[in-house]
């Protein structure tokens, strides 16, 4: 599956970023092409998640080498898997669900507070129904002092099969 997040991330001390995610994902493998905005300055980082670890793209080297510093960004879209998300429905009794049409789609609104420690966030997500993948999610997050928030827009989802080669690293 191919899709892309146009994300805007607002922390109460730094401002807003914007970014456009584009997404290529097939079990177990998934990558992530994100350009970001910030104070003007537009930078591009990709990575790709292996089964064998996480890997990003070095420009300086020209390569994709294998890391432990995973972006934040990267690090939030793991609230958003397919799987957490339908495991997530099939565990709650949730009766009021709410209903929306974006962009012609009818999506069902879900909220949960996952458990993070010191940290708390709370996240909403419209959930495509007949696709069971998100359209909108929004992120609130408290940490220490700080309070961010990100907005996600999923568009352009593909379901075409996509090639390994492009989950390669060497």
């Amino acid at each position: 599956m191919y899709y892309e997040i146009a994300a805007s991330i607002n922390m109460s001390e730094f401002g807003t970023q914007t970014a456009t995610i584009k997404i290529w994902q097939k079990t177990p493998y998934l990558k992530e092409q994100i350009t970001g905005i910030t104070v003007g300055n537009t930078t591009t980082i990709s990575v790709i998640q292996r089964p064998e670890g996480t890997y990003t793209y070095d420009t300086a080297q020209g390569k994709y080498v294998l890391t432990t510093n995973v972006t934040s960004l990267v690090t939030s879209l793991q609230y958003l898997d397919s799987k957490m998300i339908k495991n997530y429905l099939n565990n709650q009794t949730l009766t009021n669900l709410e209903t929306e049409t974006i962009d012609g789609k009818k999506a069902t609104i879900i909220q949960y507070t996952p458990l993070q420690g010191e940290n708390l966030m709370t996240i909403k997500l419209w959930i495509w129904n007949e696709k069971g993948v998100p359209l909108k999610a929004f992120f609130t997050m408290t940490m220490e002092k700080t309070t961010m928030t990100m907005d996600f827009k999923f568009s352009n989802y593909s379901f075409s099969d996509i090639p390994d080669s492009t989950f390669s690293v060497s």
